[in-house]
């Protein structure tokens, strides 16, 4: 089985023009399987996949623009804490507002008006709650010493010009996981799934074929 993870205020519906065989699409807020042959997260996905596989809960992992820790701090590259918390206050008075700018950072540097307009209607599938039990995870997560307990082998997909994690972010996870590869893609933002889906799958299908 292999399972696939979205990202905060993301869907499990982005999955569905990534084709894979036994492919199981969950959404991030779902109790994870207790065994998957691999899992794929994006970001918060991501996060979770880190989470299954330091717990030996997945064979193999696909870490797509993933950081384990979101916030900065005074030994890693992060986004400054004011900016979640302006994110959480901002969903109870003017949800909108904070979805299209986090889409548009998202999306960067794609400015494509369709795409940006179709992760909002998306969005909207998520209750306030629910994003809001998400930007708590993002703001606690911190698997900085759970990596190297993690052994299984690891694809790290990371765009070079990331404006929400960056690319700095997948250097450190393949310094500090053991079994890992890092493809960079050039040019690319956050959103792999959206963006770069050929390049993504192409990459993924390699490594599953690898592992056999």
């Amino acid at each position: 089985m292999i399972t696939c993870i979205p990202g905060w205020a993301i869907t499990k519906e982005i999955w569905n023009n990534l084709h894979l065989p036994k492919k199981e699409a969950i959404e991030w807020w779902d109790q994870p399987p207790q065994k998957t042959d691999v899992c794929i997260g994006w970001s918060l996905g991501g996060q979770i996949a880190l989470q299954m596989a330091s717990q030996k809960q997945c064979h193999a992992c696909v870490l797509i623009a993933t950081t384990p820790r979101q916030l900065e701090d005074t030994n890693f590259i992060g986004a400054p804490a004011a900016i979640l918390e302006g994110m959480a206050q901002g969903l109870q008075y003017d949800r909108k507002a904070v979805l299209k700018q986090f889409f548009r950072t998202n999306l960067y540097p794609n400015k494509e008006a369709d795409l940006h307009e179709h992760l909002c209607q998306e969005s909207e599938k998520i209750n306030t709650q629910t994003l809001l039990t998400g930007l708590s995870l993002l703001q606690t997560t911190d698997l900085r010493d759970r990596l190297a307990s993690i052994d299984c082998p690891c694809l790290i997909l990371h765009g070079t010009d990331d404006a929400i994690t960056p690319f700095v972010s997948g250097e450190y996870l393949a310094q500090h996981l053991s079994n890992a590869k890092l493809v960079s893609i050039s040019g690319a933002g956050h959103a792999l799934p959206i963006t770069h889906l050929q390049e993504m799958s192409q990459h993924i299908q390699e490594f599953l074929d690898d592992l056999g």
